[in-house]
């Protein structure tokens, strides 16, 4: 599952607005707060991706991210960390 919703947001100390996309998608196979650790600085390192909050309960990740960012990339950075992107 990948949802994608916009928003903006204020840049604060210079006052302009900053467009962003929030995308949330589902991981399998974590199990523990390492696994949310794991899968949270393998999503981050992704060109684009501001930021990953990782729900270990819910199994999803919520990403801020500059533009889309595609299912494929995400499935291999997830199969490299040793989860799945769910569908």
């Amino acid at each position: 599952m990948v949802s994608l919703l916009r928003q903006a947001q204020p840049d604060k100390p210079r006052g302009r607005i900053l467009s962003f996309m929030t995308q949330t998608i589902r991981v399998q196979g974590m199990t523990c707060e390492n696994c949310v650790r794991h899968v949270t600085e393998a999503l981050a390192e992704i060109p684009g991706v501001r930021s990953a909050q990782v729900d270990l309960a819910e199994g999803t990740a919520r990403l801020q991210v500059d533009a889309e960012i595609a299912a494929p990339e995400l499935a291999r950075v997830l199969d490299d960390a040793g989860y799945a992107l769910a569908s």
